[in-house]
């Protein structure tokens, strides 16, 4: 099945399309992805297109993971149980999720460095292929705290981590990570960044 009509719904304008052709690319080439921050969906169909191309001998696999389960969560269930993709959800935090191995990480949560480098530590050397992350133009230099002039004491004392950590942005934590974890090679694109373990071989699904 083809999610292209449903994709350009949500991916209009070039950018956006480039975007969810890359996010389509790298999904084609995993078995399982795992999304951190999966309410509203957009993301998520552009991942289902790709698991559909991979093309595996076994049923791929999709897992969610957020603290809030709307209607949007429901339609990928339904969507996924009808191409052939298996489908889990966890309403839960992150730092709460389960440790398991997987072909690639898309993250999207509350934006801000120590949210993204606390997972990264706990998800990283798991992670087989490839992680996703959006939000590091917006909020790659100060993070969504700062930029929507949040209170930053009680932003950081509900995600658990310090001041700084919730003040600071997501580039922050991919340089910070990248010096701790070698492994990782990465680059830019529109709103997100791609880090993908050496060594990886990227086929090029779509060309330009």
């Amino acid at each position: 099945m083809d999610l292209s009509n449903l994709i350009t719904q949500f991916y209009k304008t070039p950018e956006q399309q480039a975007v969810a052709k890359y996010i389509i690319d790298k999904s084609a080439q995993c078995s399982s992805i795992i999304e951190f921050g999966t309410k509203g969906g957009v993301i998520a169909l552009a991942c289902f297109q790709g698991l559909i191309l991979s093309k595996q001998k076994w049923m791929p696999r999709y897992n969610g993971v957020d603290l809030m389960e709307d209607e949007s969560i429901l339609t990928l269930k339904k969507l996924a149980e009808k191409i052939g993709i298996s489908f889990q959800f966890s309403r839960q935090p992150t730092k709460n999720y389960p440790i398991h191995e997987t072909d690639m990480l898309v993250w999207d949560t509350f934006h801000c460095a120590g949210n993204l480098l606390l997972d990264l530590i706990k998800m990283g050397p798991y992670i087989k292929k490839f992680i996703l992350i959006k939000g590091v133009q917006t909020n790659g230099e100060h993070s969504e705290a700062v930029n929507r002039k949040l209170d930053i004491d009680r932003v950081a004392a509900e995600l658990e981590i310090d001041r700084k950590g919730a003040e600071l942005g997501l580039k922050n934590a991919i340089q910070f990570f990248l010096k701790k974890d070698p492994n990782w090679e990465f680059t830019f694109i529109d709103d997100y960044a791609l880090l993908t373990r050496k060594g990886v071989y990227e086929s090029k699904i779509f060309r330009t």
